[in-house]
């Protein structure tokens, strides 16, 4: 597709958490207290149950337009860039490590885009 889109969107079904105990209320020095607590009620220790069903492990991804490894990313998209970086991003999870993006509003820049985010990975089955 050529020019703008009209109602461009993205779905997004699941994004991993990385399952930080003090964001769940438990400290690890807490841990032995969860087990023994776990193992006389039967019930299962909620922090580890939670973060053993989705183990995952931090990846960078570096998005350049015209040298990336997404090759639809162009030098039209830095605004889209910027709004990503702005809104998304942060809500995902993902954390902005480098951030060179030089936007001029409706114009198009080369090399404008230039970002590197560090988001959760699956990690793979061994």
């Amino acid at each position: 597709m050529q020019g703008p889109e009209i109602m461009p969107g993205v779905k997004i079904l699941a994004v991993p958490d990385p399952g930080d105990p003090r964001a769940v209320g438990a400290a690890p020095s807490e841990a032995s207290k969860r087990e023994l607590a776990a193992r006389a009620t039967g019930k299962p220790d909620p922090v580890a149950e939670a973060t053993a069903q989705f183990p995952a492990r931090v990846r960078r991804v570096e998005f350049r337009s015209g040298v990336s490894s997404f090759d639809e990313l162009q030098d039209g998209d830095c605004e889209l860039m910027e709004q990503m970086r702005d809104r998304v991003f942060g809500q995902l999870g993902a954390r902005v490590v480098q951030d060179q993006i030089h936007c001029v509003p409706r114009r198009v820049s080369i090399g404008a885009v230039r970002m590197t985010v560090e988001v959760l990975e699956p990690v793979p089955a061994s």
